[in-house]
C-alpha cells in the first residue's frame, strides 16, 4: 500500500503520544493513524475513515482532550469531514455507510466542494479552514473556516477568510503551543 499526506500532532496531557494520521492505497484511500510515543515506540495502526471514494489532506490537532482529525472525503464531491480521537484511540464520532462505520461527521459539503484542510486547537477551541470552491465561477477559490467547541459542535456558521477576484489556495493554520 502507498502511505502518503501524512500530519501529526502532540498530546499534551500526561501520557504525551503523538498521533500520526495518513492516507492509505491509491484509489479508493482510507485515512489511517497511529500513536507514536516520545520514545518512538509505534503502536498498532487503525482505521480512522473507511469511506467509498478515499479520504485525503488530513490535518489533526490536540485540543487539550482529544484529537482532531479533519480531512477531504472524495466520495461525493470533495466535502470536509473531521472526528475527535480520543488518546486510547476510540473514534468518537462516526458516519455510518451501509454496514460499516466509515467516516467522521460531515464539517462542510456547500456545492462545488471543499478540499486541503488544516486544524489548529488551543485547549479552549478549535478553528478548521479549507480550501472552497463554492464562489469559484465568479472569485475563485477561497478560503473558508469554522470555529468548533471541544464537544465537537460549530461555534458559528462558517464564514470566509478570503473572497477575491484570484484563487486562494492551500491553507494552513499553526496549532498553540
Amino acid at each position: 500500500a502507498v502511505e502518503k499526506q501524512p500530519d501529526a500532532a502532540f498530546n499534551t496531557l500526561g501520557g504525551g503520544d503523538h498521533l500520526v494520521v495518513w492516507t492509505e492505497g491509491d484509489a479508493g484511500s482510507n485515512l489511517r493513524g497511529v500513536r507514536v510515543s516520545t520514545a518512538g515506540a509505534v503502536a498498532t495502526p487503525f482505521d480512522v475513515s473507511l469511506a467509498a471514494g478515499g479520504q485525503l489532506e488530513a490535518s489533526v490537532a490536540f485540543d487539550g482532550a482529544n484529537f482532531l482529525v479533519a480531512w477531504t472525503n472524495n466520495s461525493a464531491g470533495k466535502d470536509i469531514y473531521g472526528t475527535r480521537i480520543t488518546p486510547a484511540d476510540a473514534i468518537l464520532d462516526t458516519t455510518v455507510c451501509g454496514m460499516t462505520v466509515c467516516g467522521g461527521k460531515v464539517i462542510s459539503n456547500a456545492v462545488d466542494g471543499q478540499e486541503r484542510p488544516s486544524v489548529s486547537c488551543n485547549g479552549t477551541d478549535c478553528l478548521m479552514i479549507w480550501e472552497d470552491l463554492r464562489t469559484q465561477a465568479t472569485t475563485g477559490r477561497d478560503i473558508y473556516g469554522v470555529r468548533w467547541d471541544p464537544d465537537f459542535t460549530a461555534d458559528g456558521a462558517e464564514f470566509a477568510l478570503t473572497a477575491n477576484s484570484r484563487d486562494q489556495n492551500q491553507p494552513a493554520v499553526g496549532n498553540a503551543g
